[in-house]
Protein backbone atom coordinates (compact mmCIF):
# COMPACT_ATOMS: atom_id res chain seq x y z
CA UNK A 1 0.00 0.00 0.00
CA UNK A 2 2.99 2.65 0.50
CA UNK A 3 4.57 1.59 -2.24
CA UNK A 4 1.15 2.26 -4.48
CA UNK A 5 1.07 5.83 -2.59
CA UNK A 6 4.38 6.79 -3.26
CA UNK A 7 3.59 6.11 -6.98
CA UNK A 8 0.32 7.94 -7.07
CA UNK A 9 2.31 10.47 -5.47
CA UNK A 10 5.23 10.61 -8.26
CA UNK A 11 3.23 10.66 -10.89
CA UNK A 12 0.85 13.32 -9.67
CA UNK A 13 4.13 15.51 -9.14
CA UNK A 14 5.05 14.70 -12.91
CA UNK A 15 1.73 15.87 -13.86
CA UNK A 16 1.57 18.80 -12.43
CA UNK A 17 4.93 19.56 -13.02
CA UNK A 18 4.12 18.94 -16.70
CA UNK A 19 0.77 20.81 -16.59
CA UNK A 20 0.65 24.12 -18.96
CA UNK A 21 0.86 27.10 -17.05
CA UNK A 22 -1.64 30.32 -17.06
CA UNK A 23 -1.07 33.95 -16.34
CA UNK A 24 1.60 36.30 -15.95
CA UNK A 25 5.00 35.96 -14.29
CA UNK A 26 7.98 38.14 -13.31
CA UNK A 27 11.61 37.92 -12.67
CA UNK A 28 14.14 40.71 -11.63
CA UNK A 29 18.14 40.48 -12.09
CA UNK A 30 18.17 42.03 -8.41
CA UNK A 31 16.12 43.01 -5.83
CA UNK A 32 16.89 45.63 -3.16
CA UNK A 33 17.71 44.31 0.09
CA UNK A 34 16.53 41.01 -1.24
CA UNK A 35 13.07 42.38 -0.15
CA UNK A 36 9.65 41.08 -0.70
CA UNK A 37 8.11 43.99 -0.34
CA UNK A 38 10.26 45.20 -3.75
CA UNK A 39 9.91 41.90 -5.56
CA UNK A 40 9.58 41.43 -9.08
CA UNK A 41 5.82 40.43 -8.93
CA UNK A 42 5.11 43.98 -7.42
CA UNK A 43 4.99 45.52 -11.31
CA UNK A 44 2.16 43.34 -11.84
CA UNK A 45 0.22 43.20 -9.00
CA UNK A 46 -2.10 46.19 -10.39
CA UNK A 47 -1.03 48.42 -7.18
CA UNK A 48 0.96 51.25 -7.90
CA UNK A 49 1.92 51.86 -4.59
CA UNK A 50 3.73 48.93 -4.77
CA UNK A 51 6.99 48.58 -6.85
CA UNK A 52 10.26 46.62 -7.78
CA UNK A 53 13.43 48.15 -7.06
CA UNK A 54 17.26 47.71 -7.64
CA UNK A 55 19.34 47.73 -5.09
CA UNK A 56 21.25 51.39 -4.81
CA UNK A 57 23.27 52.33 -7.94
CA UNK A 58 22.71 48.81 -9.99
CA UNK A 59 21.70 48.60 -13.05
CA UNK A 60 19.44 45.57 -14.17
CA UNK A 61 15.93 44.00 -15.04
CA UNK A 62 12.24 43.02 -14.58
CA UNK A 63 10.90 40.54 -17.27
CA UNK A 64 7.22 39.62 -17.59
CA UNK A 65 6.56 36.54 -19.09
CA UNK A 66 3.12 35.90 -20.18
CA UNK A 67 2.04 32.29 -20.48
CA UNK A 68 0.20 31.51 -22.50
CA UNK A 69 1.73 33.94 -25.40
CA UNK A 70 -0.82 36.75 -26.41
CA UNK A 71 -1.01 39.78 -28.43
CA UNK A 72 0.14 42.94 -26.90
CA UNK A 73 -1.38 45.81 -28.24
CA UNK A 74 0.36 48.50 -25.56
CA UNK A 75 2.94 48.65 -22.78
CA UNK A 76 1.84 51.29 -20.11
CA UNK A 77 4.99 51.58 -17.46
CA UNK A 78 4.84 53.38 -14.12
CA UNK A 79 8.06 54.66 -12.59
CA UNK A 80 8.70 53.79 -9.66
CA UNK A 81 9.48 56.19 -6.18
CA UNK A 82 8.46 56.86 -2.84
CA UNK A 83 6.35 60.15 -2.43
CA UNK A 84 7.35 61.32 0.31
CA UNK A 85 11.25 60.42 -0.03
CA UNK A 86 11.84 60.44 -3.99
CA UNK A 87 14.94 58.89 -3.15
CA UNK A 88 14.71 56.79 -6.49
CA UNK A 89 13.13 55.99 -10.05
CA UNK A 90 14.19 54.88 -13.80
CA UNK A 91 15.70 57.71 -16.13
CA UNK A 92 16.65 55.38 -19.02
CA UNK A 93 14.92 52.32 -20.20
CA UNK A 94 14.58 49.70 -22.55
CA UNK A 95 12.07 47.25 -23.67
CA UNK A 96 12.45 44.40 -25.20
CA UNK A 97 9.80 42.62 -26.38
CA UNK A 98 9.79 38.67 -27.56
CA UNK A 99 7.24 36.65 -29.83
CA UNK A 100 7.92 33.22 -31.37
CA UNK A 101 10.88 32.74 -30.13
CA UNK A 102 12.81 36.05 -30.95
CA UNK A 103 13.38 39.45 -30.05
CA UNK A 104 10.67 41.02 -32.12
CA UNK A 105 10.97 44.70 -30.98
CA UNK A 106 13.14 46.90 -28.84
CA UNK A 107 11.72 50.04 -27.86
CA UNK A 108 13.61 53.03 -25.54
CA UNK A 109 12.22 55.41 -23.10
CA UNK A 110 12.68 58.29 -20.32
CA UNK A 111 11.07 58.86 -17.11
CA UNK A 112 11.11 62.34 -15.52
CA UNK A 113 11.90 62.35 -11.58
CA UNK A 114 8.17 62.93 -10.96
CA UNK A 115 6.10 60.67 -8.87
CA UNK A 116 4.43 57.94 -10.59
CA UNK A 117 5.72 58.90 -13.93
CA UNK A 118 4.36 56.78 -17.29
CA UNK A 119 5.34 55.66 -20.53
CA UNK A 120 3.11 54.41 -22.83
CA UNK A 121 4.37 52.51 -25.94
CA UNK A 122 2.15 51.06 -29.15
CA UNK A 123 3.49 47.64 -29.96
CA UNK A 124 0.65 45.72 -32.04
CA UNK A 125 2.24 42.25 -31.81
CA UNK A 126 0.90 38.53 -31.76
CA UNK A 127 2.76 35.99 -29.84
CA UNK A 128 4.16 37.71 -27.44
CA UNK A 129 5.58 35.34 -24.30
CA UNK A 130 8.03 38.10 -22.52
CA UNK A 131 8.97 41.43 -21.82
CA UNK A 132 12.00 42.80 -20.48
CA UNK A 133 12.43 46.31 -19.22
CA UNK A 134 16.13 47.36 -18.70
CA UNK A 135 16.81 49.84 -16.43
CA UNK A 136 19.53 52.05 -18.26
CA UNK A 137 20.08 55.55 -16.07
CA UNK A 138 17.96 56.27 -12.88
CA UNK A 139 17.16 59.28 -10.84
CA UNK A 140 19.01 59.50 -6.96
CA UNK A 141 20.06 56.26 -5.26
CA UNK A 142 19.04 53.95 -8.07
CA UNK A 143 16.24 52.44 -10.55
CA UNK A 144 12.94 50.49 -10.11
CA UNK A 145 9.20 50.27 -11.84
CA UNK A 146 5.73 50.66 -9.98
CA UNK A 147 3.53 48.70 -12.74
CA UNK A 148 3.92 47.31 -16.14
CA UNK A 149 0.06 46.99 -17.37
CA UNK A 150 -0.44 45.34 -20.50
CA UNK A 151 -3.10 45.87 -23.21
Amino acid sequence: AAVAVLVLAIVAGLVWAAWPRHGIFATASAVWASSIDYAPERVIDGDESTMWILPDGAPGWVEVRLEPPRRVERITVVNAGAPTLRDRGTRGYRLEIHAGGVLARTLEGELPATERATGIHDVGIDGVERIRFTVESHHALGGGLAEMRLE
